[in-house]
């Protein structure tokens, strides 16, 4: 029995190791947002309750907002903010630590402005508090609602004209101007939802960058989108085109799972099997025994589809108070048996990810299917249409069952993480209509945790790669930003709003805001894992906190690497079409092309698709040089918001909007944005060596050198020879992608095809190049036609002799002297190919080149047809010597015929040019003597 029970139990064993494979780091590395030693006072740890969940009453409440980029911790009256921490530019190095001796108790969500000289908070369901500061006072003004039941969300945003905070209730969308001087806030605006009077909790998403919002009815599945950056225009314009969300896919999926409602049961068992499953994989016969009670289900009603009848969406974490959320998610998980029937657990709820990507604004809705795995559907919204686009990606997961998911989107590509097989998965949109639905990483790869270990920053890794390619450079700040504190006294032009005077400074006299020092913590901080979703709280877009016991909050985020990001992705092609869109990317980009064309891992078709968006940049490129002039920013023009406004004209603000685009949140042209903030993009913010959407442009010279490279590698060892008709056809791509766009190719990059082509002796290949038009019809290229298909070439192909070229003889120094550079035209020397003789004479003569013709046909020995060439398309000043010559040649030969004829028709010549300069006095003679 003993041994029975061994073998039974690694019977087992090796039935769960069967479904784990190894897995290996993504491109992805965890890495700190903020400085990490800078933490508040530790607290006690977090203790047990009855109800088994864990209580952090004593820990600092944390609150996250995504539009200035800070963490902000509260306790006691003190409030410690910290920005991105950057050393480049002396950002984030200290906490700015704010005393009151007012205590708050409760705090459901908080904003901060850029500048830190202002919070917004929210105390209570209809009341928002905006709390001004100076070096030594405090100003309250209170924003009431009372027609409203809650505050749904409320921000400061950015690239408006006329506003800079927004506050979402139940019923309205208020709009105001926060002045931080003057410490005062004006009503600008007040946008009534209009949403169906079943909808009374509706789901709110907002997007601080371009002041969007997004209402979801969560029984109708519509979506009700407002751009209020059009406020101006009137409250229609400021209403989108609803729309409902596609659920066809999550409807089959319930249909194919036998009809199986997500109830109480389901809900208790997914979420029991989740929590084994963050210590382990979930067996096969769990998998099993889950696809049996969903098949044996009875099939639901529409209305018994969602608990309720709503579809549950995971709330908007922004700006909320991420220990309540915390709070609550220990409570859930504690008392979930006793939870009413409409409760559903995370791996059953629907995620709502708005955001901006690239240059437009983009809404992802993740619904979790019956039968394991996810879609994700994209809908790009805009204020003329519903929505543009729409696209799902499906997700897989990999025992079939539901599990945890999580959105992201970091350096514009949408990351998926599995949080129960925890692995990371991306997704890039700009890869075209059907290829971005396929993902690019190959499987089983999990965050890099070993850099956050190290205490490295998102900075850190920034300014590294900043000063390893050198394409990108914003020019927005140069110098560390040095914050002037301003003391204005609480004026308010609304009614609504009262003014309160707070306690100005602590008890023992010090100044209220205080950045001198960082409190430190004193021991090592506790080892984070992004796929604990016990401790891990993903904040919308890129950021995710970790919240220990003790007060210790690690505010981090994800950063790409990008030379990871080719080493584990499943194609190339798709790998170097992504790698365009990224920034700091160019060098990158260039050995990466180069080694995938030298290893020849990179298809045709994807070197096509390259090589056609690389030349769709460098045309929108030029277009934007036309129409867009760059300015340099001069010290002297700073602040540079000054020039359109004073509502945005802030140091702090600045450092904001560089933040955004350094981390690819912002790029110049985003939709839904000001006018002027736009047209200031577009002249200070975008580098020189990119286009305005953010794409990296790649000069002709560059892509010249890679196959300077590779024919130069196709000529040395045998071994190592590429396929010529590879190197033809990438040659091939590029220059069809240039004459697409209509840009003007490079003489060298055409003599380098030439010479590729005749070194390989294909000359089918090189005459359908000519048939086809490939090749730039100019002079070099009709002479190396003519040398070609001489007879010198024929005699000169089996002893490589060189031949005389076919140009006049004041052009043939100037080829002498270009014969050792790189680009100089193709030689021909033992190499014959019969029919580009006649090739290269007809396009000399679409070239007019006249002169050339003569002199070819001379070389060729066809002099009496040079003679009647020259006559017919009066070709002037031949030596006279040159052709009698000829006749005493054919003489010698014994062709007396020949010669007679040639010498009659020299003299037939010569009285026409007698006759003809003698009638007409500017005649030039077709032959002259010397």
């Amino acid at each position: 029995m003993k041994y029975r029970a061994i073998i039974l139990q690694y019977i087992f064993t090796m039935d769960l190791n069967c479904l784990i494979t190894d897995k290996h780091p993504s491109p992805f590395r965890l890495v700190h947002f903020t400085n990490p030693s800078i933490q508040p006072t530790q607290q006690s740890p977090q203790t047990k309750s009855e109800d088994g969940a864990s209580s952090y009453l004593s820990q600092s409440d944390v609150f996250f907002d995504s539009f200035s980029n800070t963490l902000t911790q509260y306790t006691d009256g003190q409030f410690v903010i910290q920005e991105m921490h950057d050393a480049k530019f002396g950002l984030g190095t200290k906490a700015t630590k704010i005393h009151l001796q007012a205590h708050y108790q409760k705090i459901n969500a908080l904003a901060v402005h850029p500048s830190k000289r202002c919070l917004a908070l929210s105390l209570n369901e209809n009341v928002l508090t905006l709390l001004f500061f100076s070096d030594d006072a405090a100003e309250e003004v209170k924003l009431t609602f009372s027609k409203a039941k809650v505050i749904h969300a409320f921000t400061f945003c950015g690239g408006t004209d006329d506003f800079n905070f927004f506050v979402v209730t139940n019923l309205s969308i208020d709009i105001y101007r926060v002045d931080i001087a003057g410490m005062k806030a004006r009503i600008v605006k007040n946008i009534a939802l209009e949403l169906p009077t079943s909808c009374t909790d509706p789901q709110i998403y907002v997007e601080p960058l371009t002041a969007t919002v997004v209402a979801i009815d969560a029984k109708s599945t519509t979506v009700y989108p407002y751009f209020l950056h059009l406020q101006e225009q009137g409250p229609q314009s400021v209403r989108g085109q609803s729309f409902k969300l596609d659920l066809s896919q999550v409807i089959q999926s319930h249909k194919e799972a036998g009809g199986s409602s997500i109830g109480l049961n389901d809900s208790v068992m997914n979420d029991s099997r989740a929590s084994m499953a963050s210590q382990s994989r979930p067996s096969a016969r769990a998998s099993i025994a889950l696809k049996a009670r969903q098949l044996l289900s009875g099939a639901p009603k529409a209305s018994q589809l969602f608990p309720g009848g709503k579809v549950p969406f995971t709330p908007y974490t922004g700006n909320k108070n991420l220990l309540h959320i915390k709070q609550a998610l220990d409570k859930a998980q504690y008392q979930q048996p006793y939870l009413s029937e409409n409760y559903v657990p995370k791996r059953g709820q629907h995620q709502v990810l708005l955001s901006t990507v690239y240059n437009k604004v983009v809404m992802f809705h993740m619904a979790p299917l019956s039968l394991g795995g996810a879609v994700v559907t994209l809908y790009e919204l805009d204020p003329s249409f519903s929505y543009k686009n729409q696209q799902t990606i499906p997700l897989t997961t990999f025992n079939g069952a539901q599990q945890l998911l999580q959105m992201q989107l970091i350096e514009n590509l949408l990351v998926v993480h599995n949080m129960d097989e925890q692995t990371t998965q991306c997704y890039d949109l700009k890869l075209g209509s059907t290829e971005y639905t396929e993902c690019l990483l190959k499987d089983h790869l999990t965050i890099d945790v070993s850099k956050v270990k190290k205490g490295r920053t998102l900075g850190y890794y920034l300014q590294k790669d900043e000063k390893a390619s050198n394409d990108d450079g914003y020019k927005l700040i140069d110098e560390v930003i040095v914050q002037e504190a301003e003391e204005a006294k609480v004026v308010t032009d609304q009614t609504p709003e009262t003014t309160q005077q707070t306690t100005a400074t602590t008890e023992d006299g010090s100044s209220l805001i205080d950045t001198t020092q960082p409190t430190t913590t004193p021991e090592s901080p506790p080892a984070t894992q992004p796929y604990d979703e016990n401790t891990t709280i993903y904040v919308e877009p890129m950021y995710l906190l970790s919240l220990h016991p003790g007060g210790v909050t690690h505010c981090m985020t994800l950063h790409l690497s990008l030379r990871k990001l080719c080493d584990t992705a499943v194609n190339s092609g798709k790998c170097l079409l992504a790698l365009i869109n990224r920034q700091r990317n160019k060098a990158l980009l260039l050995s990466k092309l180069k080694e995938s064309l030298v290893n020849q891992s990179l298809s045709l078709l994807d070197a096509s698709k390259i090589f056609y968006r690389l030349a769709a940049i460098y045309k929108q490129a030029s277009v934007e040089r036309q129409a867009v002039k760059r300015r340099e920013v001069k010290d002297a023009e700073r602040p540079l918001f000054s020039a359109f406004g004073e509502l945005m004209s802030h140091p702090a603000f600045e450092a904001t909007v560089q933040q955004w685009l350094r981390l690819s949140r912002l790029r110049a042209c985003t939709a839904l944005s000001g006018t002027w903030f736009n047209q200031w993009l577009m002249e200070y913010a975008t580098p020189a060596a990119r286009v305005l959407s953010g794409e990296v442009i790649v000069f002709q010279n560059e892509l010249i050198e890679i196959f300077k490279h590779l024919i130069l590698q196709n000529a040395g060892v045998q071994q190592s020879r590429l396929r010529p008709v590879y190197i033809t056809g990438a040659l091939t791509e590029f220059l069809r992608s240039l004459m697409e766009h209509q840009i003007p190719q490079q003489p060298v990059l055409q003599n380098l095809l030439i010479k590729h082509v005749l070194d390989n002796k294909d000359y089918n290949a090189f005459h359908q190049l000519l048939q086809y038009h490939v090749l730039t019809e100019n002079l070099e290229l009709a002479r190396t036609l003519v040398n070609l298909g001489s007879n010198e070439a024929r005699r000169s192909q089996h002893n490589a002799h060189t031949f005389k070229s076919a140009t006049k003889p004041e052009d043939q120094k100037q080829e002498s002297d270009d014969e050792d550079e790189a680009d100089a035209p193709p030689t021909t020397v033992g190499y014959y190919y019969e029919p580009a003789y006649q090739s290269g004479l007809d396009m000399l003569k679409k070239l007019k080149s006249y002169e050339e013709i003569v002199v070819a046909l001379i070389n060729e020995g066809l002099t009496l047809r040079a003679l009647n060439f020259a006559q017919q398309y009066n070709v002037h000043s031949m030596k006279l010597s040159s052709f009698l010559e000829c006749v005493e040649m054919l003489r010698e030969e014994g062709r007396m015929q020949e010669a007679e004829v040639l010498m009659k028709r020299i003299t037939e010549v010569r009285k026409y040019d007698q006759v003809k300069g003698q009638t007409e006095g500017e005649h030039m003679a077709i032959l002259v003597e010397e």
